[in-house]
């Protein structure tokens, strides 16, 4: 099965006006994965879009202040391997305290501490990843709640312990070219948009 890329990516050119836009990307340092569900406010994980996302994110009293109202993810991952990208790549989304600015949100629908990732949603993934992490070559990816003070919640746990971000990291390696150390910040940005990305 093929995971539909450029047919499902979102090409708005304007971020919403409550996303800060920031110039260039090589200030990027972070590729943050995320667990998503919004089961707690009756939507089951099949039904989730990018959508459903920003409209729940911005509207849902229990939602609504976690965000500000804004959509926190740059790429959603749904449970058939789809990618929708939500922001631009240079916006900020506010996914995680204190790294939002310097960082790409990556999230998959699901929950992670009780599920792993199907095959499409793996596939997609590090596809993802691996587009992304020659942005600058000192990108690290890193789960969530890895990062210190990332979130209020001190309990939290995402993505989860069913979603290796070890496995992913050795998978995206495996995907990356043998040259991508050495490409220029106009072939990462060309690559970038000739794969659908909205940066």
């Amino acid at each position: 099965r093929t995971v539909l890329v450029d047919a499902v990516i979102d090409r708005t050119v304007d971020p919403p006006a409550s996303n800060k836009v920031l110039g260039g990307l090589g200030h990027l340092r972070y590729v943050v994965v995320h667990r998503t569900s919004l089961d707690k406010i009756g939507i089951d994980d099949d039904a989730i879009d990018g959508a459903a996302l920003k409209t729940a994110f911005s509207s849902h009293d229990e939602l609504r202040p976690v965000t500000g109202g804004r959509c926190p993810y740059h790429i959603l991952i749904l449970r058939d391997g789809v990618r929708e990208q939500l922001l631009p790549l240079s916006a900020v989304g506010a996914h995680a305290i204190g790294y939002n600015r310097q960082s790409i949100a990556v999230a998959l629908v699901g929950d992670f501490r009780r599920d792993e990732p199907n095959r499409w949603q793996w596939l997609a993934l590090s596809q993802t990843c691996a587009e992304l992490v020659p942005i600058n070559r000192y990108l690290v990816i890193v789960g969530h709640t890895q990062v210190p003070g990332s979130s209020k919640d001190e309990t939290k746990v995402c993505p989860g312990d069913r979603l290796s971000i070890h496995d992913l990291t050795r998978r995206v390696v495996e995907r990356l070219p043998p040259d991508w150390r050495a490409r220029t910040p106009e072939e990462v940005l060309w690559a970038l948009k000739s794969g659908g990305y909205v940066v």
